[in-house]
C-alpha cells in the first residue's frame, strides 16, 4: 500500500473513530444521529482538527528532533484542553504531544506546533505569523486565507469535511519538509506577495 493510500485510510479510521467515541454524537437508533448542539458540533470538529494537526506532525520532517516532546502552542488553550485531553495516540514519531497555551507574550521555540483558531483577532495573527515566520515552527491556521497570510498549513470546514491547504513558500521558508503523501491531499496556495 502506497503512502498516500495510508494517510488517507488513517484519517478515514481517525474519524470514524472520533465519531464512534464522541459522547457528543448520540444514535437514536441504528440508521441516524442526534443534531448536534452548537456547543456539540465545534467540540466535535475541533476534536476532528486536533486529529488533523496529529496527522500534519507526524508526516512533517523536523528540523531538530532531538525534544522529548513536540509542544502544540493554541491561541484557543481553555476551549481546546477538554477536546485534546481526550484523544488517544498523542504520539508523533516518538515524541509526546503536549498542548500548551499561547500569548501574545509567548517565547515560540523551533520545533513545535503554532494552531491559530479562527476566534482571535486580527492583530494576534499578524503578531504570532511574525515570530514564526521563516523559523522551523509548524503554523497551523484555520479559516479563510491563513495559509496565503503565512501559515504553512491551513483547515478549511467546506460542505461539512474538513479540507486542507499548504502554504509551500512558506514550508521552504521554514525548512521543514512536508510528506509528498500529504501534499497530494492538500490544495496548494501561493501567498499574497508571491501573487
Amino acid at each position: 500500500m502506497n503512502s498516500t493510500k495510508r494517510i488517507i485510510i488513517t484519517l478515514l479510521f481517525l474519524t470514524i473513530f472520533i465519531v464512534k467515541n464522541n459522547p457528543a454524537i448520540a444514535k437514536e437508533n441504528n440508521h441516524s444521529v442526534k443534531r448536534l448542539s452548537s456547543k456539540q458540533a465545534e467540540s466535535f470538529e475541533y476534536a476532528v482538527k486536533i486529529a488533523f494537526v496529529t496527522n500534519f506532525a507526524r508526516y512533517t520532517r523536523w528540523v531538530d528532533s532531538s525534544e522529548k516532546n513536540i509542544v502544540l502552542y493554541t491561541t484557543s488553550y481553555r476551549k481546546l484542553k477538554p477536546i485534546f485531553d481526550k484523544q488517544k495516540n498523542k504520539i508523533v514519531n516518538g515524541r509526546k504531544l503536549k498542548l500548551r497555551a499561547l500569548g501574545s507574550r509567548t517565547k515560540i521555540p523551533d520545533g513545535c506546533i503554532v494552531f491559530i483558531t479562527k476566534d482571535i483577532e486580527t492583530k494576534m495573527v499578524a503578531l504570532i505569523l511574525e515570530k514564526t515566520a521563516n523559523r522551523p515552527i509548524l503554523t497551523i491556521g484555520e479559516g479563510a486565507g491563513m495559509a496565503e497570510k503565512g501559515c504553512l498549513i491551513n483547515l478549511l470546514l467546506i460542505k461539512q469535511k474538513i479540507r486542507f491547504e499548504v502554504n509551500l513558500v512558506a514550508v521552504k521558508k521554514s525548512g521543514l519538509k512536508l510528506s509528498s503523501e500529504l501534499l497530494k491531499l492538500a490544495k496548494i496556495i501561493k501567498p499574497k506577495e508571491d501573487r
